[in-house]
């Protein structure tokens, strides 16, 4: 079955507008390019696209007034968009499952409930439709969530010449930038995150993200961290002591005041 085919075969699910005519990324470039008024000039080559589904797609849908289609409408036109942007020659959507083996380590692991979206539910599952039908790669590993999956690629795809480039609004996927990795926020302003810039906004490379977090929380998560200590005194005791491990031996050893 073609990608022609399977998108007719996505009408069916009320997905008319996703209508695939082509075969090949580069014909997709073109008619994306056409269907938004949007030249095809790619300026920014990326191997491997690996999109946070669940991430964009929940962006989308609370950016705008919510509807029975706004936040799907609104998740391909960003796809496309990114198509057109980035060329890449590989393009991966990786998926949420629930529960994960965090619930294990730390059952308190967001299970802070989060106000009910009417549409969404529906959309989550209309989206997942439309990219397997299409004929995108989808991964969904049970147990696991969308930054494991990244993870995995990033590592699994370690080439000189091959370029990633993570689409995701979550600062946890930032500790898997480097030489040869970058972060893509297709809603922000300043969209591409480096090394450089993570640095700029967090005080420690991305290698020192984990460690930073686990002293000052995620309240998006439900880690608390730790009382008194924020992301910029995690920071300077990171850049004092160079790793969580470093900083407890400090504070043991009485090495740090207070």
């Amino acid at each position: 079955m073609t990608p022609r085919q399977k998108g007719a075969e996505a009408a069916a699910y009320g997905l008319a507008e996703w209508e695939c005519p082509y075969d090949t990324v580069t014909e997709a470039n073109e008619w994306h390019a056409g269907w938004r008024g949007e030249p095809v000039e790619p300026t920014t080559p990326a191997g491997l696209m690996v999109v946070d589904t669940m991430n964009v797609l929940v962006r989308a849908y609370h950016g705008g007034f919510a509807t029975a289609r706004n936040g799907i409408v609104t998740f391909f036109q960003v796809v496309a968009r990114l198509i057109n942007k980035l060329n890449p020659e590989f393009i991966v959507f990786a998926d949420d499952s629930a529960p994960t083996h965090r619930r294990d380590v730390y059952p308190e692991y967001k299970t802070k409930k989060r106000a009910e979206a009417e549409f969404l539910p529906e959309q989550i599952a209309q989206t997942r439709v439309a990219i397997d039908t299409i004929g995108w790669a989808r991964v969904r590993v049970p147990g696991w969530e969308a930054d494991d999956i990244a993870a995995t690629l990033v590592e699994r795809s370690k080439s000189p010449v091959r370029s990633v480039t993570l689409v995701s609004t979550d600062k946890d996927w930032s500790q898997l930038v480097g030489p040869r990795v970058r972060q893509f926020d297709p809603f922000g302003m300043n969209a591409e995150t480096t090394a450089d810039t993570v640095r700029e906004r967090w005080r420690v490379g991305p290698d020192g993200l984990c460690d930073l977090f686990a002293f000052a929380g995620d309240p998006a998560d439900g880690i608390p961290g730790v009382r008194g200590i924020g992301p910029k005194t995690a920071a300077m005791l990171l850049n004092q002591h160079g790793t969580f491990e470093g900083v407890i031996l400090a504070a043991k050893t009485m090495k740090i005041p207070g």
